[in-house]
């Protein structure tokens, strides 16, 4: 499979995130729920008393597809240097029974993050993507949905919210490290 990047369509939601509308991204990701799952399962965080709740996830038809595109939506809509570290993808799975909640942020790993899901809750069930919006000065949750990508900078603080919803709500996270700090074509927006 491979995205075409002229049906990418580019949504500012505030100076600090940005979302990129992926049309059938969510379909190409279900056949890999199963192989996420069992993966998150085998290094589950509270198993193995890792501090960190991101389980790294390598498989190379994911890595090939995901990251062709990922690179591409970089590319076309920042601008960086080279990156100096392999990007790798981590995932995260929560539930209604299970989740890690705590507030981060990747200042120490990349300069730029981008998530993406799949099974979203629906509106009424929580699972949000809460940050931290200098704007206002306070924390701001967003309704994420099936078929974008949420890029955001390196150094914002975020955590996802708890959620009601007993299917699980599967995370895939990836970072850009750059020397430069990413500057945004279109918006002007420097992270």
């Amino acid at each position: 499979m491979k995205f075409n990047l002229d049906t990418v369509t580019f949504h500012k939601f505030n100076d600090y995130l940005h979302t990129y509308y992926v049309p059938g991204l969510h379909d190409s990701l279900i056949p890999y729920k199963g192989k996420v799952m069992e993966v998150f399962e085998e290094s589950h965080p509270r198993k193995t008393k890792s501090p960190d709740a991101n389980i790294s996830f390598i498989d190379n038809e994911f890595n090939d597809i995901y990251q062709t595109l990922l690179y591409g939506i970089v590319n076309k809509y920042y601008i960086v240097d080279n990156t100096w570290e392999g990007c790798a993808f981590a995932i995260y799975s929560q539930n209604n029974e299970d989740s890690i909640n705590d507030l981060h942020c990747h200042i120490n790993n990349h300069s730029l993050v981008c998530t993406f899901y799949i099974d979203p809750p629906n509106s009424n069930e929580g699972g949000e993507l809460e940050i931290w919006d200098n704007e206002i000065q306070k924390f701001k949750s967003i309704k994420i949905s099936k078929d974008y990508i949420y890029f955001f900078p390196g150094w914002l603080l975020h955590r996802p919210l708890p959620q009601t919803s007993t299917i699980p709500r599967v995370c895939f996270n990836w970072g850009y490290r750059s020397s430069l700090k990413p500057l945004h074509r279109l918006t002007g927006n420097i992270w």
